[in-house]
């Protein structure tokens, strides 16, 4: 009778991704440096901990690295996650590396990867995702029972969550203007003032809730999108066999005139975070707020139906235009998107533009869409016949 011989286990190496390059570093530290997000989010901090004692001993790692480490895995094409920045810090950092990111020299080759993953998660997160988060109060740990979420939503006060959404937005302007400007120094020299906003879903790692289920999601605050309409995958009347995505509408602004969209790539300038179709001209007013700060010149503005005539006129159109955009919107060739569909403050909207009031008394205007007018394939009777097209008004 044969037996056989235990083998004794070989020890395996996992393969070697390779040193993380210097110049890779050197970009993300630079973006850091330039932009000002570091200086904005030690403000935050201070302001949100004046009431908090010192805290205890140094972290191993800074608010200015946690960002540098946060920017890098983007550089190399990978996932933004905890798992990946703190192999990069494990393995992947030579000396000159871990002084371009400013880490401590007695912290060089020593530590574990479960160390590195907790020292850099509770930086990132006590110094930068605190001041950003809007729903501080949500467990990170457990899925909430439905009348549990309730209650706790029922005590949100809607300016706080006003606030930490505006700070997200001036956080991802400042880290997208100067990505830009990354492009060359000159990038924005014969830039004429257009740009185009549009809002994309960001899928959640989760799914949504349902009617049977008992607890909430993992990402209770994100919300069904569906792709027509408002893309609210929420409301009442979207079919239960309608296939819907489950998480967040990231409205986006980009630049679109000069060398942007030919020679160049047209970047991010802007971004705001939000449940599908939930306030969809103020998110959009949010993503631009920050970039009309920066003295560029401003023409227009373009976007779909779902601002313009879509959005409320004292939401979008009304400070839209109070800021010196000229509005280009889609006008869907449907009787109930004629006529007027608004009056405020002396401003009457006629198919999703201005008018002085008194338009209100010529019919023909109201109901006789100017696309119409101008197509080429109307006969000459046709023309004549309808002759006259309202100009709009800007409002101030």
């Amino acid at each position: 009778m044969s037996t056989k011989k235990n083998k004794k286990l070989e020890s395996i190496t996992l393969p070697d991704k390779g040193k993380v390059s210097l110049d890779l570093i050197d970009i993300a530290a630079r973006i850091v440096d330039i932009s000002g997000v570091l200086e904005q989010c030690e403000d935050w901090y201070e302001a949100d901990t004046v009431t908090q004692g010192p805290g205890g001993r140094p972290s191993h790692i800074s608010a200015r690295a946690a960002l540098i480490l946060a920017l890098s895995p983007v550089l190399m094409q990978l996932p933004m996650n905890l798992s990946i920045t703190a192999d990069i810090l494990t393995r992947r950092l030579d000396k000159k590396a871990w002084d371009a990111i400013s880490l401590r020299d007695e912290d060089f080759c020593r530590g574990t990867y479960k160390q590195w993953y907790h020292r850099y998660r509770n930086t990132l997160q006590r110094r930068v995702i605190a001041s950003l988060e809007p729903y501080p109060e949500n467990p990170k740990w457990t899925r909430l029972n439905k009348d549990v979420y309730e209650t706790i939503k029922a005590t949100r006060d809607p300016e706080f969550i006003k606030q930490r959404k505006i700070r997200g937005s001036v956080f991802c302007f400042l880290l997208a203007v100067v990505s830009a400007r990354l492009l060359g120094d000159d990038v924005f020299d014969d830039y004429e003032g257009d740009v185009v906003l549009d809002a994309t879903v960001i899928e959640a790692l989760t799914y949504g809730p349902t009617e049977q289920s008992k607890r909430m999601p993992s990402h209770p605050d994100a919300g069904k999108w569906v792709r027509f309409g408002n893309h609210n995958g929420d409301h009442p009347d979207i079919h239960k066999s309608v296939r819907t995505v489950f998480g967040y509408d990231a409205t986006l602004v980009a630049p679109f005139s000069g060398c942007f969209g030919e020679d160049v790539l047209a970047p991010i300038v802007g971004v705001s975070l939000d449940k599908p179709g939930r306030r969809v001209g103020e998110n959009g007013l949010q993503a631009l707020a920050v970039f009309q700060k920066t003295g560029l010149p401003r023409r227009y503005l373009i976007g779909d139906r779902i601002y313009l005539p879509g959005s409320a006129v004292e939401e979008y159109q009304r400070p839209v235009r109070f800021e010196d955009w000229d509005i280009i919107g889609d006008l869907p060739n449907r009787p109930e998107a004629l006529g007027i569909t608004a009056d405020v403050e002396g401003i009457t909207q006629v198919a999703g533009q201005a008018y002085c009031p008194c338009i209100a008394g010529f019919e023909d205007l109201l109901y006789y869409p100017k696309a119409a007018h101008e197509n080429e394939a109307m006969s000459d009777t046709e023309r004549e016949a309808r002759p006259r097209v309202a100009r709009p008004c800007k409002s101030r």
